[in-house]
């Protein structure tokens, strides 16, 4: 019998399209949720299992890794950060915490989606560069995914990209360049290296192939508009 995959953040955008790749290849999914977690329909729907845990909990992580043979993580505090809660203390510790309970399991390859090699000058950024310290140090293999932006999160009205209502929130000036990627292609490739164990233990930085600025991307919505 395949062991279970693991994935944390699954009820996120990029966390549940995995789930739902992995259930489509005919995998065992394992999605880690919070005691408190929405959006769990669709797991349910895909047929998933689940491991009630919390990044701020490391005995719950025990359990949700115990018997698991790869552990995808996605998840972070971007847009679920709560009152009285430090970021670090899930994006850095909490994701470290996971890892090391990965260890523990002896869970065989741990995924763990970061940010590109050249970002830098935010918080956020420094935390991922602490995990991806640990992972190399650590005996457990660990396949990390380096994409690019999200491009379904940075041009939405969400964020202040309302094309269809003819407005859109430059960044500055609109004139850094920065590579983009589509969530599904993430998922894509976070499903590639589940998959295929020569695709295992290695960095992938993955983004189109190209940089594109703001003011550049709304040139292009302009053509297509």
């Amino acid at each position: 019998m395949t062991e279970p995959i693991l994935v944390s953040g699954a009820t996120g955008v990029l966390g549940t399209e995995i789930c739902r790749r992995l259930r489509d290849a005919g995998r065992e999914v394992r999605a880690m949720v919070r005691p408190d977690s929405e959006g769990t329909d669709l797991l349910v729907e895909m047929g998933c299992d689940f491991a009630t845990a919390n990044l701020l909990d490391p005995q719950s992580l025990k359990m949700a890794c115990d018997g698991v043979g790869q552990d995808v993580t996605t998840a972070t505090s971007i847009a679920t950060l709560r009152k009285g809660q430090k970021m670090e203390a899930i994006d850095r510790d909490g994701v470290i915490a996971l890892a090391k309970a990965a260890e523990d399991a002896g869970v065989g390859n741990f995924v763990f989606v970061s940010i590109p090699s050249t970002a830098e000058g935010i918080r956020f950024f420094g935390y991922k560069r602490v995990v991806e310290e640990w992972l190399r140090k650590s005996p457990m293999q660990a396949t990390i995914l380096q994409p690019g932006a999200f491009m379904d999160s940075a041009f939405n009205p969400a964020t202040g990209w309302d094309v269809g209502g003819g407005s859109v929130k430059m960044i500055g000036s609109g004139r850094l360049r920065t590579p983009f990627i589509a969530v599904e292609d993430v998922a894509k490739a976070a499903v590639a290296v589940v998959e295929h164990p020569e695709l295992q233990g290695r960095e992938w930085p993955i983004a189109g192939p190209d940089s594109v600025s703001h003011r550049e991307a709304l040139e292009i919505f302009e053509e297509v508009y």
